[in-house]
């Protein structure tokens, strides 16, 4: 049977328009490094098919013609493993899931070219790396860690804790464009983009305690295929020997010119499960608006802490 198989440089174009990075939310691995040799490259990465190159391959589209199928358009970037993964349920991995990918991998890297690893520069903002604090513990779910948090009744103040607790916390800085008259961080966004049951795991734990200004956002499970958004619904000033902590409903945030801005935000969700989540902050300018990630898609794990039982 006939193939309608990518060429050496369509396969080129695709690998590089992703970032030789591979497409798939939860892994964005690196394919291409050097080898041993000294001279030579290791490549893990593969030109994968959106719609099949071949009749009975997954999705499939027969309307396609010979040139669309081996056209650029029609590929997706992957590591080896997701590439295997995403051909074995095409029910799941769609021609619009996969397409969805692409364009938020090209996305993805057009707007690191050129920065730093984990730093996302756009035309009104730049943003650092996300890094977590708070009590930080993981556990080991097939052989990897994965961030694990308690979930917690944000209206009772004996179990909001906002400063020191068992948390999923990220802090990263955001600074606004030095020929920017005026800019403001006017809201983030976390999408959840999948969720599972909790699966089997082992315990890990490593504690470290944060003191900073933060946001607080509450998730919810994803029933279907369509991410889900939510934003920030609460933000807390620091506690001082003067004044108690408080919290506000967000506010759009001014971007001062010379100092970054100082953001941690803190997870929880209203029902325990696995869930794939990113998150990503919109800046505004004038009528000029612009999202920059800013934390790539990761599996996190809420679950319903035991009842507590006093001890007789």
């Amino acid at each position: 049977m006939a193939r309608d198989d990518f060429s050496a440089p369509t396969k080129r174009t695709i690998a590089q328009r992703s970032g030789y990075v591979c497409a798939y939310p939860n892994c964005l691995a690196p394919t291409s490094g050097p080898a041993l040799d000294g001279e030579s490259a290791v490549n893990i990465g593969v030109a994968a098919h959106i719609c099949a190159a071949s009749e009975n391959g997954p999705r499939y589209d027969p309307t396609m013609t010979e040139q669309e199928r081996a056209d650029a358009e029609n590929g997706i970037w992957m590591c080896a493993n997701h590439s295997t993964l995403i051909d074995r349920d095409d029910d799941k991995y769609t021609v619009d899931v996969l397409r969805d990918w692409k364009y938020e991998a090209e996305d993805r890297a057009m707007k690191m070219l050129g920065q730093p690893r984990g730093c996302a520069k756009g035309s009104l903002a730049s943003v650092s790396p996300a890094s977590r604090l708070g009590a930080e513990q993981s556990v080991l779910v097939d052989g990897q860690p994965i961030p694990y948090v308690s979930t917690f009744d944000a209206d009772d103040e004996e179990e909001q804790m906002t400063w020191y607790v068992s948390a999923f916390v990220i802090q990263f800085s955001i600074q606004k464009r030095p020929s920017l008259k005026n800019a403001v961080l006017d809201h983030l966004v976390v999408t959840v983009h999948e969720t599972k049951t909790i699966p089997e795991y082992q315990p890990l734990m490593g504690v470290y305690p944060s003191e900073v200004n933060l946001f607080y956002v509450e998730i919810d499970k994803n029933n279907g295929t369509i991410p889900r958004e939510f934003r920030p619904t609460r933000y807390y000033t620091k506690q001082t020997d003067s004044e108690p902590e408080q919290q506000h409903y967000p506010q759009p945030m001014v971007l001062d010119d010379d100092i970054p801005a100082q953001i941690a935000v803190r997870f929880n969700s209203k029902s325990s499960g696995m869930f794939l989540m990113s998150m990503d902050a919109v800046v505004t300018a004038g009528d000029e608006h612009e999202t920059l990630p800013i934390m790539p898609p990761q599996w996190t794990i809420f679950e319903e802490p035991e009842p507590y039982e006093d001890m007789e």
